[in-house]
């Protein structure tokens, strides 16, 4: 009988346990400790800013494309803390992006409907650059390209006169962001224009000065 008290005890122990890690789990995210469960972390862009094919850098806002008044074909990064995903088994990802209304798409594919689409690739930090050159103060004439010629994780066709747009980034060698992901910290997702950047005419998503909480870069893990 005493045996069988003391089992009863622990078993009882073991499922309070269980019970205070679903609470604490619970607190600050959706989590189910379910053996073969999944979880998505939402994770808020902490900065951003554009480069350009000149070299030329800018802090606290975003644009991707060229235009009259921006030439020079442009890409955008934003920054996310990868800390609640250091360590886990990264099964999925996606870059959303809100829209401000001043864009423009001129240049139709005629493989999409509607026509007139926007390419845009999520890119991630290519191993000959570091964070600090990504968002550092100064001018860099390499940043552009070898972001630019860095394979997407995921892309996204984007129909014109849409303002909050997804993008895959869990589809194409993988294994880059799940390196990412093990180690944790401060980490840049890249925003590239992939179709019609080599167009004479007004190219440009997501024009003028917007930062805020709508970037999110969403992880699920198991």
């Amino acid at each position: 009988m005493a045996a069988y008290a003391d089992g009863w005890q622990a078993r009882r122990a073991l499922c309070e346990l269980l019970l205070i890690g679903v609470s604490l789990g619970l607190a600050g995210c959706s989590y189910d400790v379910t053996l073969g469960s999944v979880t998505t972390y939402t994770l808020v862009a902490t900065s951003c800013g554009t480069w350009n094919s000149s070299g030329v850098h800018t802090t606290g806002e975003y644009f991707v494309g060229h235009s009259t008044d921006r030439p020079d074909e442009t890409l955008a990064y934003f920054v996310f803390d990868l800390t609640p995903v250091a360590g886990k088994t990264v099964t999925d990802a996606s870059l959303t992006l809100p829209g401000t209304g001043d864009w423009t798409i001129t240049v139709p594919d005629a493989a999409h409907t509607p026509a007139l689409q926007f390419k845009l690739g999520a890119t991630p930090l290519p191993a000959s650059l570091t964070l600090a050159q990504v968002t550092g103060a100064g001018d860099d004439t390499s940043v552009y390209p070898d972001v630019h010629a860095e394979q997407d994780l995921g892309f996204g066709w984007v129909p014109s006169g849409s303002t909050t747009n997804t993008y895959g980034a869990f589809t194409y060698d993988t294994g880059r962001l799940q390196s990412a992901a093990n180690a944790g910290g401060l980490y840049p997702i890249f925003a590239v224009q992939r179709f019609g950047e080599t167009a004479t005419t007004e190219e440009y998503l997501y024009g003028g000065s917007v930062f805020g909480p709508g970037i999110v870069f969403d992880v699920t893990t198991e």
